[in-house]
């Protein structure tokens, strides 16, 4: 059965020994990011929160995302953008998230592969066309004039960038031109598109990787001279 609260293992890791309680934060690498200009921090919660799995309560949803902005604060940090761990956005949450000073959300795409559930089998059927929709345009560009305005302002995910996936290395360029093709969609309609992805996933196949994005941030930058796109933080779009 998978474990999905992290305070409890992370408890038990500690203690036992299994795990260097300096990989828990890292303050230094903090300061090295505020610096940067091109870089907004923002949050995945404090302890990478699943808020749609049985068993957790708002209150616990809203003891975590306090603590995370008292941690932020102690480096003179300003979280104002959140995103959910594993896309579980109950929207009764947005309240708690305004209540400590967020702002921005990144929201699902716009179709029933993408809604919010607790977290799907291996296989499970919405999953695998998910997988398929990253390769050939099953759910269509996902871009958007503005953001969804309620609570919190949802800037709504466009696409999922998947690391480079060896089996699957023939339709690698199938992944990347769908990628593309809704840039360009997006440029010349004047849309948003919010492109995202984990960076950890890129410690795999390093190489491949970030020739891929360095493939999308060419191509974005043909766009800008072209069509006028422009990039912006999350907090940046109202």
């Amino acid at each position: 059965k998978e474990l999905f609260s992290s305070y409890g293992l992370l408890h038990t890791m500690l203690k036992k020994g299994r795990i260097d309680s300096n990989l828990l934060f890292r303050p230094d690498t903090i300061k090295i990011l505020k610096k940067n200009p091109l870089v907004e921090l923002g949050s995945h919660t404090f302890s990478h929160y699943y808020a749609l799995e049985e068993g957790q309560t708002i209150g616990q949803f809203e003891a975590d995302i306090k603590t995370a902005q008292e941690e932020a604060n102690k480096m003179n940090v300003s979280l104002k953008t959140i995103i959910f761990p594993r896309n579980q956005i109950p929207t009764s949450y947005h309240d708690v998230c305004a209540k400590y000073g967020f702002t921005h959300i990144r929201g699902n795409e716009e179709s029933l592969l993408y809604k919010s559930e607790t977290t799907p089998s291996k296989y499970d059927i919405k999953r695998i066309l998910r997988l398929f929709d990253c390769y050939f345009n099953i759910t269509g560009h996902h871009t958007y004039k503005a953001p969804k305005r309620g609570v919190l302002i949802d800037v709504t995910a466009s696409r999922f960038l998947r690391a480079y996936n060896n089996t699957l290395k023939l339709f690698e360029p199938l992944k990347i031109k769908r990628i593309m093709d809704d840039i360009k969609y997006a440029a010349k309609h004047g849309e948003i598109y919010h492109l995202w992805w984990h960076p950890h996933n890129f410690g795999i196949n390093t190489n491949e990787n970030i020739l891929q994005l360095e493939n999308i941030c060419n191509f974005f930058s043909e766009m800008r001279d072209k069509y006028g796109m422009n990039s912006k933080f999350m907090c940046e779009i109202d």
